[in-house]
């Protein structure tokens, strides 16, 4: 009801103000099911300019039921990746600052290291996978090193990632191109 109506332009208005990324809009019910065909094309229309334009994800539920599903297991899903940084289950307090920094190295010792991390961020763009990634992350470890190399010269740095060599292949100038433009576009 809200994309048919104005309270859609102004939701996302305000969740692009409120700083958060990775931003999710909730469309609730069955769009074939709405009667009226110029209805359904304007929730057709504004759900692909939410997720193109907007950049929002777009999470269709079928109805109330599965909307609780669904924020259930994404409840659960962020407590299991953030249930390390949590309150404290004894004292019901949140850690101290010694503490946060003690669970910070801890969780640094252990596989999820800035370099892995940057891996999965390069896996996901078109054509690079998993093998491309960690090529590039092999070159360079961080984001930050992969920057300096751009800032330094940037035809130098797309050359030498094009020559990375994966499963018996180079990496190839296009997924080059490809990962530059989505991590350090060119103005």
């Amino acid at each position: 009801a809200s994309i048919i109506g104005n309270r859609y332009d102004a939701q996302k208005f305000h969740l692009h103000r409120c700083g958060i990324k990775n931003l999710m809009y909730l469309l609730e019910g069955n769009v074939e099911a709405i009667p009226d065909d110029v209805s359904r094309r304007r929730v057709h229309t504004a759900r692909v300019q939410t997720e193109i334009f907007d950049e929002f994800r777009v999470v269709n539920t079928e109805g109330t039921n599965d909307t609780i599903d669904f924020f259930g297991n994404f409840t659960r899903a962020l407590d299991a990746t953030y249930a390390p940084l949590k309150r404290n289950e004894k004292t019901q307090t949140l850690p101290s600052y010694p503490e946060f920094i003690k669970t910070c190295s801890e969780l640094a010792d252990s596989e999820k290291t800035l370099r892995t991390i940057w891996a999965s961020m390069i896996a996901q763009v078109p054509g690079v996978g998993p093998g491309g990634a960690e090529a590039i992350a092999a070159r360079y470890p961080t984001p930050s090193h992969l920057k300096r190399a751009i800032d330094a010269d940037r035809a130098s740095a797309q050359f030498d990632l094009a020559e990375a060599v994966v499963n018996a292949r180079k990496l190839g100038p296009a997924a080059t191109k490809r990962v530059f433009d989505a991590f350090f576009p060119s103005h």
